[in-house]
């Protein structure tokens, strides 16, 4: 939810804060959050490879409501040694799915 939030808005809150850094792989300073938000807007989608927990991963989608809103995110997590090995055909039933239930989704 976070990626398609209003940068700013996304920001401010982080001002001179060290992230806690749960694993590694943790995306622990503000500007790193900062460019992973806006790569994942660009893709369409978020990515988490061990960053909250070692050995689980994920992929989310945003759900977006015919106004273009964002008001919920569906998230596929998986154990890293079980990922899928084709994503995109994953992503692709994600987006599939989001399409579907945009449409039912009130306006505003």
């Amino acid at each position: 939810m976070l990626a398609w939030s209003d940068p700013g808005e996304v920001a401010a809150p982080y001002e001179g804060v060290q992230l806690a850094r749960l694993t590694p792989r943790t995306i622990a300073t503000r500007e790193a959050l900062l460019d992973a938000l806006a790569a994942a807007r660009r893709r369409g989608y978020t990515e988490d490879d061990g960053e909250r927990a070692a050995g689980v991963g994920g992929v989310a989608v945003p759900l977006i409501n015919l106004a273009g809103e964002v008001y919920l995110a569906m998230w596929v997590v998986f154990a890293t040694a079980e990922r899928p090995r084709d994503m995109r055909r994953v992503l692709a039933r994600l987006k599939a799915i989001e399409r579907e239930i945009a449409q039912y989704q009130p306006l505003g």
